[in-house]
């Protein structure tokens, strides 16, 4: 970890993984703080809303079972040097089950070869998974814009409602404003720095429609949002560092 984000863990996580007590709600519902995980120095910055009850649990972000969704799904457009990647995606589009360990390692080769954090826009589980409250967002926002500023990513990617507020400031409508870019402005040490950030909906909502087959229906709508996000991710590497645009597999509408 670096050491930015190892001096905000130590703030926020501590010895004990309880050390923030800005939000007494929070606090008292919580097993613990889940930080976030991923590349240090990352390309691609994914804000979700809150931990839910398997994150809380164990203590890692986006692991449960909306997490797990979102990897298979980002492992789909894995790019052809990831070899294993592609390999488990194609089993997985036949009905392949992965297995805890695959899925770990789905997660591993996801951060190894597109440098991706995971973050939420709030550190606790709130009680009954309901949204985080306009205070407890407002609580959480400094620690939420001070890590996306020390990873410095390339592009961010904000499932769900509630990340979009955090970042954004204000409401939005997911539904009609999903696969839209906004630039989001994080505090710098010599003054702002300003970042793309790509609008999806949460992966707990795909998962609850499960409809992946209508042509407007959230699931194909999402999948596609996450194609742009690789396409934005590839164009932004190639500007910005002269690399190739590596190849990957498209996703096949229906």
């Amino acid at each position: 970890m670096a050491s930015a984000l190892k001096a905000l863990y130590d703030e926020y996580v501590g010895v004990d993984g309880n050390a923030c007590t800005r939000c007494p709600r929070l606090v008292k519902n919580r097993t613990q703080v889940v930080f976030g995980e991923g590349a240090p120095s990352a390309d691609l910055v994914i804000v979700g809303e809150a931990p839910g009850a398997t994150e809380d649990e164990i203590g890692r972000v986006f692991v449960g079972q909306s997490g797990t969704l979102l990897d298979e799904y980002l492992a789909y457009f894995a790019r052809d040097d990831a070899r294993w990647l592609m390999s488990i995606t194609r089993r997985m589009t036949s009905g392949y089950i992965p297995t805890d360990e695959e899925y770990d390692q789905i997660r591993d080769q996801l951060i190894e070869t597109e440098k991706i954090y995971y973050l939420n826009a709030v550190l606790c589980r709130p009680p009954e998974n309901v949204d985080p409250s306009k205070e407890e967002l407002a609580a959480c926002r400094d620690r939420l814009l001070k890590c996306i500023y020390a990873v410095d990513p390339l592009l961010i990617l904000a499932v769900g409602k509630v990340p979009v507020k955090a970042l954004l400031g204000k409401d939005i409508k997911i539904t009609s404003d999903r696969g839209q870019v906004f630039d989001i402005e994080i505090p710098g040490v010599t003054g702002g720095i300003r970042y793309p950030m790509l609008v999806t909906y949460h992966p707990s909502f795909v998962g609850r429609t499960g409809d992946f087959n209508s042509k407007t229906g959230p699931g194909q709508m999402w999948a596609q949002d996450l194609e742009l996000a690789f396409a934005l991710l590839d164009d932004a590497r190639a500007l910005t560092r002269d690399e190739p645009r590596p190849k990957r597999r498209k996703w096949e509408k229906k």
